[in-house]
């Protein structure tokens, strides 16, 4: 069972084309699009044992960062879709002094489309742990619970068709169908 720890963040630099990850490892980043209103796509290579590519769409008004992790092709997959329960901080152009940078709270809760198609939602335990803990408010968990509340009933709605029920909100949600992964971390 995981101990309880600080929410992560993340940070989406659109002007200078990088993510800095939980970790503070800031990443190139391929190619950032805003896709629709306060929806920001981004997608980059990932150096991880599993997985060699990432594409994110930021979802602010949902609570939500949605993801596919491009798995390399002798690891099994463990999921098809991975939404992250997030607070998302984002520009307002007209008054922001750094209207390229997005920020991401992570709250803990995550909805996993397995490759079976079943979706769960994971990480309750790191939720109520983080509570507990006074790393997050109960505003937060409450934004958290609610967010993956709506998110279950609206994928379970579009029969757990995650991206037709995004699509339903309005989002032109679009993956990519062909990118290099990028090599594992530690392989020649």
């Amino acid at each position: 069972m995981p101990s309880a720890h600080p929410p992560k963040h993340e940070v989406f630099d659109t002007t200078q084309r990088t993510n800095t990850d939980p970790k503070e490892f800031v990443r190139f980043v391929d190619r950032y699009e805003l896709v629709a209103p306060r929806c920001l796509y981004m997608r980059r290579g990932m150096d991880h044992p599993k997985f060699g590519y990432l594409e994110s769409y930021l979802l602010p008004a949902h609570g939500l960062r949605a993801s596919i992790f491009h798995f390399r092709p002798e690891v099994e997959k463990e999921h098809v879709r991975y939404l992250d329960i997030v607070d998302i901080d984002h520009p307002d152009a007209a008054t922001s002094d750094r209207p390229g940078m997005w920020h991401t709270t992570d709250l803990y809760l995550d909805i996993v489309q397995r490759s079976d198609g079943t979706v769960v939602v994971e990480d309750t335990d790191e939720l109520s742990k983080a509570l507990v803990h006074g790393f997050i408010t109960e505003a937060q968990a409450t934004r958290a619970m609610d967010a993956a509340f709506s998110a279950v009933a609206g994928i379970a709605h579009h029969n757990n068709d995650i991206d037709g029920w995004l699509r339903s909100l309005g989002y032109p949600i679009a993956w990519a169908t062909d990118v290099s992964l990028m090599p594992a971390m530690g392989s020649s």
